[in-house]
């Protein structure tokens, strides 16, 4: 799924189907893919204008499915803090390989709760911080 079908795809499809969807069966090749697709979203961000406003669980998606494929063991959270005075939520939805963010910093996702993690098969795994 690239990112311009992941970001049409996520205002009508379910989370649940889009995060199967995008899990990928491991494949042999490329041990520095990995590395190249993770740089590659982090260029995506800084220059699409929408990047970081809103646009994240595209993002999200790309590195989820790509990070499977290459034969890491992604997991796709999403996560809510309370946005201004308290009045509403904001949310942000961020990939994670062995409990720590892939494309941002720690800092970045600390001031979110996660809500919902996806893992292997784009299953619904616990999700949460010790």
């Amino acid at each position: 799924m690239a990112y311009g079908a992941a970001a049409v795809l996520v205002h009508v499809v379910p989370l649940r189907t889009l995060a199967r969807w995008a899990w990928r069966p491991a494949t042999a090749g490329d041990p520095g893919r990995a590395d190249r697709i993770v740089a590659t979203v982090i260029r995506l961000r800084r220059v699409l204008p929408a990047a970081g406003r809103g646009d994240c669980l595209p993002f999200a998606l790309v590195l989820y499915r790509e990070l499977s494929r290459a034969g890491h063991a992604p997991q796709l959270v999403m996560g809510f803090e309370r946005a201004g005075s308290g009045a509403g939520l904001e949310g942000h939805a961020w990939v994670e390989v062995d409990r720590r963010p892939v494309a941002e910093s720690v800092d970045a996702v600390a001031r979110y709760t996660p809500a919902a993690a996806f893992g292997p098969g784009g299953s619904l795994t616990p999700c949460g911080r010790d």
